[in-house]
């Protein structure tokens, strides 16, 4: 797949607060030097942040991993996409009071996150918890 890189500026390396500095998980900005690339995906439009300037493994198996890796996380990402879109339509749809629209917009998002939970994109109890909320609100209408 071929996709058109647009650099961004490159960002210089920021302090992090105590509450940052305690998470691990917390974002830090990209090392001075590392320029940050946005990649558009044809078609879809969807738009990828990577960072070039990284080092590459020098072990095939490793290389391999790094590889899938990034395609996983791109279907992740446009799978998310996709599920946070039919959630918007179903609230839109609530929210117009329609009800024939909102039931197909309710079978659709129960779909969605029944795979969602199947594939590991979101944990199976969150899926549960969305389904109840929007249960909820889709009965409310009726």
């Amino acid at each position: 797949m071929c996709y058109t890189l647009h650099p961004y500026e490159v960002f210089a390396p920021r302090t992090l607060s105590g509450a940052e500095a305690g998470n691990r998980r917390a974002r830090r900005a990209p090392r001075v030097g590392v320029t940050v690339y946005r990649a558009v995906v044809p078609l879809t439009g969807f738009i990828l942040i990577f960072r070039k300037g990284k080092k590459m493994p020098n072990i095939k198996s490793a290389k391999k991993r790094v590889k899938v890796t990034e395609a996983k996380t791109l279907q992740n990402k446009m799978f998310k996409n996709r599920m946070r879109t039919t959630i918007k339509k179903f609230l839109a749809a609530v929210e117009s009071g329609n009800k024939e629209d909102a039931a197909v917009a309710y079978r659709a998002v129960v779909k969605i996150l029944d795979q969602a939970a199947a594939r590991g994109t979101i944990h199976k109890n969150n899926a549960a918890h969305k389904k109840s909320q929007f249960t909820l609100k889709f009965n409310k209408m009726q």
